[in-house]
């Protein structure tokens, strides 16, 4: 890595080209290596890009259990207070800010110019209708899957629920099955999202809107959805309502088991997914940000001096 840095040195020391150094989320090494980077190219023009707030995510995590305070201690980079101090860091050597919802654009410092680019995914195709021959309603649920992602909601929806099916990658945190539970699917991690997507009816997105962390989470299982053009059962947070609303059927936090049911089977004849991907093509792809970050760093680099693309 040294090496490296000595050659970007090379290169920008006569500020014939610029260099964007946009890094994600600020934790250790990070500003460590950013600081370099400013030390050998004061020139460069960095940008941190913040999609979570991890150190209320962290402090989440350690409330729920003695073995997960142990797992995240004081001496682990993922402790909350280490975050909170190695993002201060990134923040002291920030030019600007990126982040993904406005919704956790008020945790963000408010005196870098900053500007919102959420999760983008490549265009994609739509989804291809689930094949025939099964009597169940099956569910996505693509992704990690923790505590305040519904973790429990999920388990009890196919424990109480014969005519559901969940779909979901192995290893994804959902647990073992029940006793004779044959309507949850275990896919391959390793399976493209398009082809995950095309053998569900509808994606199901549980978040606990009261934790520490999880109320700002954007997921980015969100956005596959919606470039999917799945039907999209969500809890409704203000990420998800900022993102995707009037595109998704919005569950109440308190929503019972028997509602997010009802939801499930409603949406699965809903013309929301084709609204969800026309919204994603739109709004979420790169094509449709790029405009967005190229101003928002031209703008910065023009405070630093920089009149040269």
């Amino acid at each position: 890595m040294t090496r490296r840095i000595g050659e970007l040195a090379s290169r920008y020391a006569k500020g014939t080209d610029r260099l964007i150094v946009w890094v994600s989320k600020g934790i250790a090494p990070l500003p460590r290596l950013v600081g370099e980077i400013r030390r050998v190219v004061p020139s460069a023009v960095v940008i941190v890009d913040l999609d979570d707030d991890d150190a209320g995510l962290a402090r989440a995590f350690r409330a729920r259990s003695l073995s997960n305070a142990f797992k995240l201690n004081p001496l682990r980079v993922m402790h909350p207070l280490r975050i909170e101090a190695s993002q201060q860091r990134s923040f002291l050597l920030a030019d600007g800010l990126t982040y993904a919802t406005d919704a956790l654009r008020r945790r963000l410092p408010a005196n870098l110019p900053a500007t919102l680019i959420p999760h983008t995914r490549a265009e994609g195709r739509e989804r291809l209708p689930p094949a025939a021959g099964s009597d169940r309603v099956r569910i996505g649920a693509f992704g990690t899957i923790r505590a305040h992602k519904g973790q429990a909601v999920l388990q009890n929806l196919i424990a109480t629920y014969q005519d559901v099916e969940l779909f979901t990658f192995q290893g994804s945190g959902m647990g073992a099955p029940g006793p004779g539970q044959d309507n949850w699917t275990e896919i391959s991690p390793d399976t493209p999202l398009e082809e995950a997507y095309d053998l569900v009816d509808v994606a199901l997105i549980v978040m606990d809107a009261t934790s520490d962390g999880g109320d700002v989470q954007l997921p980015a299982k969100l956005i596959d959805a919606m470039k999917a053009g799945v039907p999209i059962v969500a809890t409704r947070t203000d990420p998800i309502d900022e993102i995707a609303g009037g595109v998704y059927l919005p569950l109440d936090q308190h929503t019972t088991l028997e509602e997010i049911h009802a939801a499930v089977m409603a949406a699965v004849t809903s013309d929301r997914g084709h609204a969800a991907r026309e919204r994603f093509l739109r709004e979420l792809t790169p094509s449709a940000l790029a405009s967005t970050l190229i101003a928002h760093i031209t703008q910065i680099s023009q405070g630093k001096g920089h009149t040269h693309d």
